[in-house]
């Protein structure tokens, strides 16, 4: 693996990596949607409960979500990373 290639596969990882750190900052800690959920609750309706309910069931399955691929990314990077190491004195 050439140098050049190595570092694209790098650069696309850490963009991909951040990219899903993006979307899972704006759904995990969006505080605009849990404090409207909240305060709809007020209204003591079945529905906002179940809504929150779900939300937080949602919450928790993008979290194990995002650290289930970001492990993910991260380890084929440092595989890649690796190979690349120890394949560079044969090119």
């Amino acid at each position: 693996m050439s140098n050049k290639k190595i570092a694209i596969k790098i650069t696309i990882n850490i963009l991909f990596l951040v990219i899903l750190t993006a979307i899972k900052f704006f759904v995990y800690e969006n505080t605009i949607i849990t404090n409207d959920i909240a305060l709809g609750q007020m209204n003591n309706s079945d529905e906002v409960y179940l809504l929150m309910e779900y939300y937080n069931r949602v919450r928790a399955t993008i979290s194990t979500g995002y650290n289930f691929i970001s492990a993910l990314i991260i380890g084929t990077t440092i595989y890649d990373i690796y190979k690349f190491m120890n394949n560079k004195g044969e090119n």
